[in-house]
């Protein structure tokens, strides 16, 4: 009877284990316009996981933002209802305030130094908050490219700032470094820019070069200021929820394509930057250069305000930066 009962279970294990490494659907949402490189490394990443699981992982793709926002996509990354996202900074904005000093303009020096932080402790922290806060991991980070302010009127300085409605993300920080440049930052949700843009909503928006081309942003403003003010990155998160429900060789399978896929973006976005860029004023915009200094000490008393908000050990990971 025991003898039995053993080889019952062990078939019912063998079951289990083969109904669990059967198919399994990724599903995979971006906020962002069509066309851009995270678009193309999510491309990428869909067809490693195929390739590694011998077409065993699908993974569907949901760009243009048709799930959504950043707002939306976090929402729904937490219920389950999307497996995987790329979002901007919305998430550390939002759900790390107090460990993110990579939200701070003018702070890094490099994406070299940038990526260290996320390598790091303070990546590590993040990590756990986004699992207590979110059910989901941060798998790795993409470099977007530096951010530029783009008008109708050329801003070299603060003072031609002032009393501009500035489109932004809610994100708290940027919001009110913006306030103290004199510009009237106004959140309005990536998807919805350009209409705010065209209608006159807002007069101005900051984004990476890829950004401004792919929004069409070029199509309602005329110049693009070079603020390069933040060091921009995407952030590859994955929901926990799904991670758990997938056997070891099936999550081993998400975290090598994942890491494939970000190698291979991070190796194309610097020559992608100065083509995106060299685009835009071929298609009409103007590079306007801009006094950095002014800019800087004009926030340089938010910035300060603001890293009172960090966790005091962060400071240590960042005070080089800050000399």
């Amino acid at each position: 009877m025991y003898r039995r009962l053993s080889i019952m279970l062990g078939l019912f294990l063998i079951c289990t284990v083969l109904v669990n490494a059967g198919p399994a659907t990724i599903s995979f949402g971006l906020h962002t316009m069509p066309g851009g490189l995270d678009e193309q490394a999510a491309g990428k990443f869909q067809q490693y996981v195929s390739e590694m699981s011998n077409g065993q992982i699908k993974v569907e793709l949901f760009p243009g933002a048709v799930l959504g926002g950043e707002k939306e996509l976090l929402e729904l990354i937490k219920i389950g209802e999307v497996d995987l996202v790329v979002f901007g900074d919305f998430p550390v904005a939002t759900l790390t305030p107090d460990l993110a000093p990579m939200q701070v303009p003018f702070l890094f020096p490099d994406y070299d130094a940038l990526f260290a932080v996320y390598a790091g402790p303070i990546g590590e922290a993040i990590n756990k908050v986004f699992a207590d806060k979110a059910d989901m991991m941060l798998l790795g980070v993409q470099r977007r490219g530096a951010r530029n302010l783009t008008a109708n009127t050329k801003i070299t300085s603060p003072d031609d700032l002032q009393g501009t409605k500035l489109r932004l993300p809610e994100i708290p920080v940027w919001v009110d470094t913006w306030k103290a440049t004199g510009a009237l930052p106004t959140p309005v949700a990536w998807p919805e820019t350009y209409s705010a843009l065209q209608m006159g909503v807002v007069d101005a928006q900051e984004n990476p070069f890829e950004t401004i081309l792919t929004g069409k942003v070029y199509e309602v403003q005329k110049y693009i200021m070079l603020t390069e003010h933040l060091l921009s990155v995407y952030h590859w998160t994955f929901s926990n929820r799904a991670y758990r429900a997938l056997t070891p060789e099936q999550q081993d399978i998400i975290l090598k394509a994942a890491d494939k896929a970000l190698a291979w973006a991070n190796s194309e976005a610097a020559a992608r930057e100065e083509e995106a860029k060299a685009k835009l004023v071929a298609l009409g915009m103007e590079i306007v250069e801009v006094d950095k200094a002014a800019f800087a000490a004009s926030v340089e008393s938010t910035i300060k305000r603001i890293s009172a908000t960090w966790q005091p050990w962060i400071w240590d990971e960042v005070k080089e930066f800050l000399q």
